[in-house]
């Protein structure tokens, strides 16, 4: 008998069992990732999380950690992302990959729990080794968030150019040009809402668009006002000296007329507000679709 059959038979019984579990691990860090792209987030943390207890492999501890932090930041769940993105970097050593996009993912997760300094700490440190665009677009998306648009079209021209073939490259060259909108946003004046309810109340709600209000503040002001008519009528009537349902109505009307003028300003930088809003939104789903 050939002496090489026995060990050809103990390599199959030792190499295929291992070659079968290393591409099982394949298999489920592939499934895992598909069910990140599909947002199921949970699931696939509990995926990475299988991989990461039973494998030896420290490449892919690291990678299913990175993407454990991920996960959590997609699901809203930042101070969990970051727990996980310092122990990702309790590691000796960090894929150029991955390495590349903590910084960023760091900034993400500061900036969706409004530390924005924070933010742009990271985001500043990650243009060093991340040659995307996408930290600038991160950059240009705080300085818009400020109200700076002429300033965050710079920053987005600047990522164009510097990641022109890049997915957040091309976001960036159309941003440079749509930011510049947030400066020319239509906007209601309170000064305007509160002189136009002061005149006829409830019109300064209808100037910004809030009819439900105007009526409400109308009526309220009207039904008010006529009822101090009455008492101003009754009083005189009694001729008594003594004003009491007069000065107890007129208070009341006077209440309800401030606030009418009040509410007309408030509704006024509401809509302003909104309109800014609508339009960060905008910019932001955009940016977020493309990272991390």
């Amino acid at each position: 008998m050939n002496r090489k059959v026995p060990f050809i038979i103990l390599s199959i019984f030792f190499v295929f069992p291992v070659a079968v579990y290393a591409q099982e691990q394949t298999n489920t860090f592939d499934f895992a990732d598909s069910l990140m792209e599909e947002g199921d987030y949970f699931r696939s943390i509990t995926e990475y999380k299988r991989i990461i207890f039973f494998t030896d492999d420290d490449n892919l501890k690291k990678q299913c950690s990175y993407r454990i932090a991920l996960a959590y930041c997609k699901s809203n769940h930042f101070p969990l992302s970051i727990s996980y993105l310092d122990d990702l970097l309790k590691f000796p050593e960090l894929p150029p990959e991955i390495f590349a996009k903590t910084d960023l993912l760091y900034g993400i997760n500061f900036y969706f729990l409004h530390e924005y300094g924070l933010a742009r700490d990271y985001f500043e440190k990650s243009l060093k080794i991340n040659s995307s665009g996408t930290p600038e677009l991160l950059l240009g998306l705080l300085a818009a968030d400020n109200g700076n648009f002429e300033s965050a079209g710079r920053i987005f021209r600047t990522a164009a150019e510097k990641s022109p073939e890049s997915e957040s490259g091309r976001l960036a060259a159309d941003l440079s040009t749509e930011i510049l909108n947030g400066s020319s946003l239509d906007s209601k004046s309170p000064f305007v809402a509160g002189l136009l309810s002061a005149v006829l109340p409830g019109s300064g709600q209808a100037y910004t668009g809030h009819w439900f209000d105007a009526l409400n503040a109308f009526t309220m002001v009207g039904f008010f006002g006529f009822a101090t008519y009455l008492a101003v009528s009754y009083d005189i009537q009694r001729n008594d000296g003594y004003y009491f349902y007069t000065a107890i109505s007129g208070v009341i009307t006077g209440f309800f007329y401030l606030s009418n003028i009040f509410g007309a300003a408030k509704t006024a930088e509401y809509y302003t507000a909104k309109q800014r809003q609508d339009f960060m939104d905008g910019i932001r789903k955009k940016i977020f679709n493309t990272v991390p």
